[in-house]
């Protein structure tokens, strides 16, 4: 292709018919060019259509020049990969510094109208200058003609003529996804809808106009979700049997999904046709973007089958909206009705199902470096039989109770996976459980055999082991076996071999008696008070939230969990039953300290975690910045601040205007990212439990496009019994009911629960058992409210609410939140004041902030104990204080506080193992201290 001067060839579309240049259209640069210039990802041959040619040209300096120049290379090489015949880019010099470079580019005409060129007006006059189109790329047009009002050329492929045309092929593949530039889409995405409802409204004989862009979000109300399989492979369906309505073509089209869930696929790459990453900052609706390339039109029409890849978009910024109706009104019930029995079926059915997908992945050291090692499901189900037959040797009956007592590693879930296949139930048990409540744990849940972690846990048996009579047999991960009481894991493989060799069907035999009614799990709650009971749950209601979770299209395949919590509660468990129903991977650690290096590592699309990590990870972020100071925190404060407003609009059904629209992205590029890069750059969203979620610090993470969906639920609901979706959210409330169960508000305020998910009861404690089940409805000792639309909002717990000597009612969690919003030093700020004349508080300050603060405020060096005892501290927590107050009533005020010389641990006995407050533990450690506030 010759040089294009920009004297010859005015900036514009040319327009090619049976390889004759037939029009030229004048194209408006505005703000377009750079947009074209500026995008990686360049599709020139979506169309066969039409084909033409575009001369841009760029205003501005000589540095602008360079800059041009270096970003067209860019995307001379993207046009070139993906299969561009001809493109030309050069600078040119009038020596007037007006014109810097003129780009030649033979591509789609299609392809500049996504790019946001203004088309106003046509002619003939300059095509005769212009190159003919090369041979074997004649397009197969009916015509070609102005469309009013924008000139837009309306044009419909004939089918029939492009079926007879195709050759077949060994493998179409129809892309969803792909690209990693978000910015690209917003930039070729965003156009269509203006161009492709001019597009389908120009249609002639009933026949649908079809544009290039395949199926991305179909199914969807919002881009942020890109795979959800079964919505994809019905809507695709229906399109592709469309097309082979319009081309005249009989016989059935199968649709089958393979969803990768990488998204880093490139398009034009190992048999992929095409794909684009969705848009990071607008929705995408499925009805912009039904249509198909010419490369999945051969190959629907070549073919009867097409394979749906559907990898996931990374760093995906999500709109909050405000959901009409809770996901449960259109919930699919046979996805509950028809599930499996047991976790022990759902598990070995998975194995049949994905045996060489990816299930768990965890840390070894090699050479002294930690490194990341992983399981398929065929490997895990492998060793989960040996493990199942090995306890069936040791003499485990069904039902009978084999206790774990380890920090979660994905040998605790192996273990499970086992006990659940030898038909017996599991007794959960913390390692920081002490000896004399384990004790207590394993004699009332009569346990049998017991998986330790290490020579800590056994050291534990071995004090009480007199008391401990009903243990025969002692497992252990890494500790130091004996060869009789205490053996190792694969001592119990090994006997698990031996048995499977003379009967290898008994396993099955044993997971197929199993029934939904059988006990699965003895979770011992932690409790804030007193003994820990026993909540008995069952085989049914374990598979029934899995099947919730995959019936509501939450999560699937292409999904990968972090997963820390401790598997000893029910939220870490609940995502175990997830993970089988989805069958999506799970990278496993339980070391708290290294959430955030592991989240940068293993980058998942989803965790699990208490409220307390998020305002561990917001206030650790927050003082880094007064820390930095000068320019950054502006820009970070301005972020924010610009962040927050833009998402409250949305929130109202407001559209952002040009200029915060535009400061958004640019403060999303130089903020929000770097804060998404933190987390892995790929979470699709946290789910929140266990405790309440402070909305502004919701707010603030959503701002910076992290979406944390709250959900709720006790141990005695199986974990999950609210929960948000992830497009059909409200921030501020843990979500609907899950389908199939019940709920009800009681006249004090108090919520109740009903459902395949709630507990037998408590193991041996009929007394507990009346107080909590009632007609099958429990009392979850919460206050709540409901919405019109369903979404629950916990106010405070039951038990936690008190009463001033003044007769005032004081809800203290909702205190306590409000302060916690607004310190970015805080751990735990705990409200004291029943049967008070007035409200105290306790405050605890989180370790790493208070260190920093202090290096900013001339106390580096100091120890903790000095640092929050300096009167520095206490002018800066009043500080704090004062600004809480201001949002409360006056009966809720906090008038005075202490500061712990300690933060509260599960260590000191002051915190759960899943991260809560014993508020009692707390006010009694600190009885003098707060006596002395009402001397």
């Amino acid at each position: 292709m010759r040089r294009l001067a920009e004297a010859e060839v005015p900036p514009g579309v040319v327009t090619y018919r049976d390889g004759e240049p037939v029009g030229w259209c004048h194209v408006s640069p505005r703000s377009a060019v750079p947009r074209l210039v500026h995008s990686r990802l360049v599709r020139p041959v979506d169309d066969v259509a039409v084909w033409s040619i575009v001369c841009l040209v760029v205003r501005g300096g000589r540095r602008k020049q360079g800059v041009t120049a270096h970003l067209i290379e860019g995307a001379v090489q993207h046009a070139a990969a993906y299969g561009a015949p001809a493109v030309e880019a050069h600078p040119v010099d009038p020596g007037e510094g007006r014109i810097d470079t003129t780009m030649a580019f033979v591509g789609t005409r299609a392809m500049f109208e996504r790019a946001g060129f203004e088309v106003v007006g046509t002619t003939d006059a300059v095509a005769s200058r212009l190159p003919r189109l090369p041979a074997d790329l004649e397009p197969v047009v009916e015509r070609a003609e102005p469309v009013a009002p924008r000139g837009l050329l309306q044009r419909h492929l004939d089918l029939g003529a492009l079926a007879e045309r195709v050759p077949p092929a060994p493998q179409p593949v129809v892309v969803v996804a792909g690209e990693r530039d978000g910015e690209a889409l917003r930039r070729l995405v965003h156009p269509v809808r203006d161009v492709g409802a001019v597009h389908h409204q120009a249609v002639a004989g009933g026949e649908r106009g079809v544009h290039d862009l395949l199926l991305l979000g179909l199914g969807q109300p919002h881009a942020a979700h890109v795979g959800e399989g079964h919505h994809l492979e019905r809507a695709a369906e229906d399109r592709l049997v469309e097309l082979h309505r319009l081309a005249g073509v009989a016989g059935e089209v199968e649709v089958r999904v393979q969803d990768r869930g990488h998204g880093d696929l490139r398009a034009g790459s190992g048999g992929v046709v095409g794909g684009v990453e969705p848009h990071p900052h607008r929705p995408v609706r499925a009805a912009e973007l039904i249509g198909t390339s010419p490369g999945t039109i051969r190959a629907a029409l070549a073919l009867r089958t097409v394979t749906l890849v559907t990898p996931r978009p990374t760093a995906v910024h999500q709109e909050p909206r405000m959901p009409a109706a809770p996901v449960r009104d259109d919930f699919d019930m046979s996805a509950v009705t028809d599930r499996l029995p047991s976790i022990a079926a759902q598990f070995l059915d998975r194995v049949r199902r994905s045996p060489s997908a990816e299930a768990y992945r965890f840390p070894v050291s090699m050479g002294g470096e930690e490194v990341w090692s992983s399981l398929s499901w065929k490997q895990a189900g492998e060793r989960v039989l040996q493990y199942a037959a090995g306890l069936v040797a040791l003499g485990v009956e069904p039902e009978e109770r084999v206790a774990i007592a380890s920090a979660t590693r994905y040998e605790w879930i192996l273990a499970d996976l086992a006990i659940m296949c030898s038909g017996a139930a599991t007794t959960t048990v913390y390692p920081s459980t002490n000896a004399d409540d384990t004790t207590f744990i394993l004699t009332d849940s009569g346990s049998c055999v017991v998986f330790a972690e290490d020579d800590e846990q056994i050291a534990k048996l071995r004090e009480h082991r007199g008391e401990l009579r009903s243990v025969t047999k002692v497992v252990t991960f890494d500790g130091t076996a004996d060869g009789d009481w205490v053996i190792s894991l694969d001592e119990l493989a090994s006997l698990g071999a031996e048995r499977i060799a003379t009967k290898p069907e008994e396993i099955s035999e044993i997971v197929d008696a199993i029934k939904p009614d059988d006990l699965a799990t003895l979770i011992y709650t932690s409790g804030t008070t007193g003994r820990p009971k026993g909540v008995r749950l069952l085989q049914g209601s374990w598979t029934y939230e899995g099947a919730v979770i995959q019936g509501q299209g939450i999560l699937d395949e292409s999904d990968l969990q972090f997963l820390w919590l401790p598997m000893a509660h029910s939220f870490g468990k609940v995502l175990l039953s997830a993970q089988l129903a989805c069958g999506f991977a799970t990278a496993v650690d339980g070391r708290v300290d290294k959430i955030i290096d592991n989240l940068a590592v293993v980058k998942p699309t989803f965790m699990g975690a208490a409220p307390r990590i998020f305002e561990k990870a917001y206030g650790r972020i927050q003082t880094m910045q007064e820390a930095e100071g000068g320019a950054k925190k502006k820009i970070f404060d301005r972020a924010f601040a610009t962040g927050l407003k833009y998402d409250a609009l949305v929130r109202e059904g407001k559209k952002p205007g040009f200029l915060l629209e535009r400061e958004h992205g640019v403060l999303d590029k130089l903020v929000f990212s770097k804060v998404r890069e933190r987390f892995g750059g790929r979470v699709r969203f946290f789910i929140s439990g266990s405790a309440a979620l402070n909305r502004e610090i919701a707010e603030w993470f959503h701002a910076a496009g992290i979406l944390i969906l709250e959900g709720y639920g006790l141990t005695e609901t199986s974990a999950g019994a609210f929960v948000n979706h992830p497009d059909s959210y409200k921030i501020g409330t843990v979500g609907p009911a899950m389908p199939g169960s019940e709920v009800r508000i009681a006249d004090d305020g108090e919520v109740l629960i009903k459902g395949p998910h709630v507990m037998q009861g408590y193991h041996n404690n009929a007394e507990a058992t009346g107080e909590a089940l009632h007609d099958g409805w429990l009392a979850t000792g919460d206050i709540g409210e409901l919405d019109a639309d369903g979404f629950l909002r916990i106010t405070d717990r039951k038990k936690d609410l008190f009463k001033t000597s003044g007769g005032k009612y004081v809800a203290p969690s909702a205190i306590e939140a409000q302060f916690k919003a607004l310190c970015p030093y805080v751990s735990q700020f705990v409200v004291h004041g029943n049967d008070r004349n007035f409200v105290s508080a306790m405050v605890a300050l989180d370790t790493d902030a208070i260190t920093d603060w202090a290096k900013a405020n001339g106390l580096e060096g100091r120890s903790y104990p000095e640092i929050v005892g300096s009167d520095a501290c206490r002018e800066m927590v009043q500080g704090y204080v004062d600004a809480t107050n201001a949002r409360l009533n006056r009966w809720e005020t906090v008038k005075k506080f202490i500061i712990l010389d300690h933060e509260p641990s599960v260590e000191t006995g002051e915190l759960t193992p899943s991260m809560k407050v014993k508020r009692k533990v707390v006010e009694q450690n600190n009885k003098e201290r707060l006596d002395a506030l009402y001397g």
